[in-house]
């Protein structure tokens, strides 16, 4: 079924029609503003974030979008608790570095818990699967900062022993260990394990020949387990203690940078350039379910339960089933390219971030519809 088309089995949602846009109706805010008094949401179980209103002509009684101006945002994280939510921004400099970033992070009523201004970009945001740890990867040989959650106080960085510009980072199942992929070189990737709990480096491997590792992903059910997406095409199975790739290998053909690891399972799901796949890498089974797409692959993102997984391409993303890889739903009208997602923990609406400065959140079909 072409993307943007639905049959019987899949529903389309427009996000925005021609005519019909939410810039006017919403006021750019800044990220440093703290809601005394949120604006009441429905269902009343979502972030009540400060300026996001809903677009009341687009909405119908099976999907609700919800709207907010955010100048330069980039990415976006939801913890798997629900408790709290990570926006990243970068605005260009005209002085050195190039970037400047921030990573604000809100609570369900939409209080400020921490804003935190980089020199440099704010390029990638990971959350442990206890919601108690944050990483952020960061560029002009910051590394990685990392926040413990139950105070946001306590604050610790990867720039010591090296100072590494970070493209992708990820936190183990149980958060006491840190990978990210650093800039090596135009031909070379190279990936670095930490141990949380020690502040201590204890794994670097270069990559030859991969180009940049644009993803890094740790395996659910596996704390040293994980897999980097590179500029080669490969998406290569590692083993945190042994500094060379398990013998599964997926060779997708063109520059992978996204990788999502299912919840449950073994399976992956894989932006590589146009094409959308899913791996079963324990039996190593490969499909894939897009294989020529108009434009390339930014996110993917799994449902909490594994069973859905979220393909952003370009300015549309499409709710795929894990198990059959058929689409569900097809969520339109973005209007820029769609650069991240996050599932909510019920799994029943969904963050996006679009290149035009726009954080939505977009109730999708019911389960009993999805399914």
């Amino acid at each position: 079924m072409p993307i943007g088309e639905s049959n019987a089995n899949s529903a389309v949602t427009r996000i925005e029609s021609t005519g019909h846009t939410t810039s006017s109706q919403q006021p750019s805010v800044s990220l440093r503003q703290s809601v005394t008094k949120p604006v009441a949401l429905d269902p009343p179980d979502s972030f009540r974030l400060f300026g996001m209103t809903r677009d009341r002509q687009l909405s119908d009684a099976k999907h609700d979008v919800w709207s907010l101006d955010v100048p330069s945002i980039s990415r976006v994280a939801l913890a798997s608790s629900g408790e709290f939510l990570v926006v990243l921004t970068n605005v260009p400099s005209a002085k050195a570095p190039a970037w400047r970033g921030q990573i604000t992070v809100w609570d369900r009523s939409g209080t400020t818990l921490l804003v935190e201004g980089i020199q440099g970009r704010a390029s990638s945001v990971a959350i442990s699967a206890d919601s108690t740890r944050l990483a952020v990867g960061t560029t002009s040989g910051q590394g990685v900062l990392l926040w413990d959650t139950n105070s946001w106080n306590v604050k610790w960085s990867t720039a010591a022993p090296v100072a590494d510009n970070v493209e992708a980072v990820s936190l183990s199942p149980d958060g006491d260990w840190l990978a990210y992929t650093a800039a090596k070189s135009s031909t070379d990737g190279e990936w670095v394990l930490w141990n949380v709990a020690e502040q201590k480096q204890r794994q670097r491997y270069v990559v030859n020949g991969s180009g940049n590792l644009h993803a890094i992903e740790f395996v659910p059910d596996d704390d040293l387990l994980f897999a980097t997406g590179s500029n080669d095409g490969r998406v290569r199975h590692w083993r945190g203690t042994q500094a060379e790739p398990t013998s599964r290998t997926f060779h997708a053909g063109q520059p992978i940078y996204a990788v999502a690891s299912s919840p449950v399972g073994h399976l992956l799901a894989i932006g590589s350039g146009k094409r959308f796949a899913l791996w079963d890498f324990e039996r190593d089974v490969r499909t894939f379910v897009k294989d020529q797409l108009p434009v390339q692959v930014n996110d993917v993102a799994f449902l909490p339960n594994g069973r859905h997984v979220a393909v952003s391409s370009g300015a549309l993303v499409e709710i795929i089933d894990a198990s059959t890889g058929q689409p569900i739903e097809t969520l339109t009208g973005f209007g820029a390219r769609v650069l991240s997602m996050a599932y909510t923990p019920d799994g029943s609406k969904l963050f996006t971030v679009s290149a035009n400065g726009k954080l939505r959140l977009c109730r999708l079909a019911a389960p009993s519809e999805s399914n």
